[in-house]
Formats: structure tokens, sequence, C-alpha cells
């Protein structure tokens, strides 16, 4: 990674004044730092996140959506040049034949660690159908004491709303490569009907819902 960041025609697409930030150590963030990261289970550091008593917290969203989701997100990188259509791209997710997968894998062996292992698993439709109770329940396993104000502001940050206006603010990549205003789309539970044909539904059922419940892992489709 250092090696990448020393020189920015390695990494194309990311801003170079976050890479000079990244170089001179001014990107800094103090303590206590909340660090998001998409990193699949084998690559996690768990070893020093043990020793130093990290706290995870592991949001999931339900396959369907997260399909639609994604389908919309490889879209929106590079003009679209690299974007498959619906029956492919949904072919290619059922089959974990897509970018940062495979999903079904990522998400079952995330799911073996539980409350003792200092992980709090969250999922996305469990924020729409009752974000204070998420909000409160994350607050308590990181050992933060929120009053009704602090809980109405962070509720206003966590509006579609007003991700949509402050994305381009958290954006490392330039616009040439990914349009930020798009990236905060509908945000709803249940989007997936909208997409998926009958056979599309059945065999992704097969393929990606049976395995999750086999493992334990059930979501909800919509509220």
């Amino acid at each position: 990674m250092d090696a990448l960041l020393m020189d920015p025609s390695l990494v194309p697409g990311v801003r170079s004044k976050m890479i000079a930030k990244i170089q001179t150590g001014e990107y800094q963030i103090e303590k206590p730092r909340l660090i998001r990261s998409h990193l699949h289970f084998k690559l996690f550091p768990f070893k020093q996140a043990k020793d130093k008593n990290v706290k995870l917290i592991y949001i999931a969203r339900n396959p369907k959506d997260v399909c639609v989701s994604y389908f919309y997100y490889q879209r929106m990188q590079l003009n679209g040049s690299l974007a498959l259509k619906w029956d492919e791209f949904v072919e290619e997710f059922t089959q974990d034949r897509c970018v940062l997968g495979p999903w079904l894998e990522h998400v079952i062996d995330w799911k073996k660690l539980g409350i003792d292992d200092n992980v709090l698993h969250v999922t996305y439709e469990d924020m729409k159908d009752n974000l204070d109770r998420v909000i409160r329940n994350c607050a308590g396993f990181i050992g933060v004491d929120l009053s009704d104000e602090d809980i109405r502001r962070i509720k206003i940050n966590c509006s579609m709303e007003e991700m949509r206006e402050s994305t381009h603010k958290y954006n490392i990549v330039d616009d040439s490569y990914f349009d930020a205003k798009l990236f905060v789309r509908k945000g709803i539970v249940g989007d997936w009907k909208n997409h998926f044909s009958v056979f599309q539904n059945e065999n992704f059922e097969k393929e990606i819902v049976e395995k999750l419940e086999e493992a334990g892992i059930y979501f909800k489709y919509e509220i």
C-alpha cells in the first residue's frame, strides 16, 4: 500500500490531495477512532484488534437489495464503461463472481463471530425499521451514553437526504472516475422486487438465500 501511495499514477482515480495528506501524515484520526472497512474475514487483523480491545460493528443487508445496489454502483464507475446489463450482473452476483466478492462467503464467515468476540451484528433492514433502537444498541456496545438530542442529531445525519448532500465531502476519488452525487440512491428495503424476474428470484433463492439460511442467517426482504 505504501508503494502505491508513493506513486499516484498506480492508483488512478484517487484524489491527489488525499494521497498527499496520507504521505505527510496530515490525514490522521484522533482516538477513539471509527474506521470503515470492507475487509473479508480471512484478511482482517484479528490479533491486533483483540490486543487493542477493538470493537467491531458488522453491518449486512439482504442480498437481493445488495445485488440491486451493487448493480447501480458499478454503473457509476468510469461513466459506466465497464457496466454489465442487469441480466448479466444478477447472474454474476448469484455465482459469486463480482469484484470484491464473494459476498456470500463474506457474510457467512463474519457471522461466526459474536458479542464474545467483540462483534455486534446489525442489519440495514433493522436500521430502516427502528433506527432509534439500533443507535442505542450500538452506543451501548461501544460504551457511549447518548442523550435524546444525540439520537435526534444522529438520525438527521443518517437520513438519505443528508447523506446525499454530504457524500462529496468524503469521496476520495476524482469525479471523472466516480460521481458521488449518484452514490446515495433510494435506500429502501424491497427495491429488488422492481428488478428481479420470477426466474431470477427463484434462482437467487436457491443459490444465495438457502445457503444463508443453512448457516443460520436470515434477512428481512421487505418491511
